[in-house]
């Protein structure tokens, strides 16, 4: 069995950081809640998380996904094999 990527891909950067982003997005709830910061910032928590968790992920995933799903995969064992024929099927 092949695994998936090699340790030097840029992608793979993209899901720590997505981790990291989501950990500060969330970390602003505690922090108004024990008074460390004056007010809550729905705004900060609400880009935070969209346009940094979610966008991670995001590119993460297409950069995994999307050179996976355009290359045309090689067959191997069984499915090297079989050839499809063709078969022409009478008409009623």
């Amino acid at each position: 069995m092949e695994l998936h990527g090699k340790p030097a891909d840029p992608y793979r950067i993209f899901f720590p950081l997505g981790i990291v982003l989501g950990a500060m997005g969330v970390s602003i709830w505690p922090l108004y809640y024990f008074g460390i910061t004056e007010g809550y910032s729905g705004r900060a928590h609400a880009f935070v998380q969209t346009d940094g968790f979610l966008y991670s992920f995001i590119a993460g995933f297409l950069l995994t996904a999307v050179p996976r799903f355009t290359v045309p995969q090689r067959k191997h064992g069984l499915h090297a094999a079989y050839r499809e024929e063709t078969v022409d099927l009478p008409t009623l």
